[in-house]
């Protein structure tokens, strides 16, 4: 078996293994299983394919396992996509903008923590609001 390490944009090293037995890196980044230590989730690796935009390469650098333990719970992945649709609805308006933020960090303990992670490190790119 044929074994390679990356680090990883979250921090720490995710093992790629080929040959019999082994997951190919694919499998591995779409189920998020994570390395082999279990502390860094390969969905948030450049080559992981969930990058759309600035927040995102943030969060995927500073905020890996907050963002995808939130897309994980069926709770916080249904917030977070109301999120995206309230903040689209209300581009231009930053009162109604910070209600959205507001009613998604009040759903669920994984939101608010990813939202603290976001303000701690990619408000601006995330457009969290003060």
């Amino acid at each position: 078996m044929l074994v390679f390490a990356t680090l990883a944009a979250c921090g720490g090293a995710v093992a790629r293994e080929g040959g019999p037995g082994g997951h190919s890196e694919s499998e591995t980044v779409e189920s998020g299983r994570g390395s082999a230590n279990g502390t860094t989730d390969p969905r948030c690796l450049p080559q992981g394919g969930y990058v759309d935009d600035t927040c995102d390469l943030c969060e995927n650098a500073a905020c890996c396992e907050e963002r995808f333990d939130c897309y994980d719970d069926a709770t916080c992945g249904a917030a977070a996509d109301s999120l995206d649709e309230c903040t689209a609805a209300t581009p231009v308006e930053p009162l109604a903008a910070a209600r959205c933020w507001s009613a998604f960090t009040r759903s669920s303990p994984l939101a608010a923590s990813r939202v603290a992670c976001q303000k701690a490190h990619c408000a601006r790119e995330c457009g969290v609001p003060d």
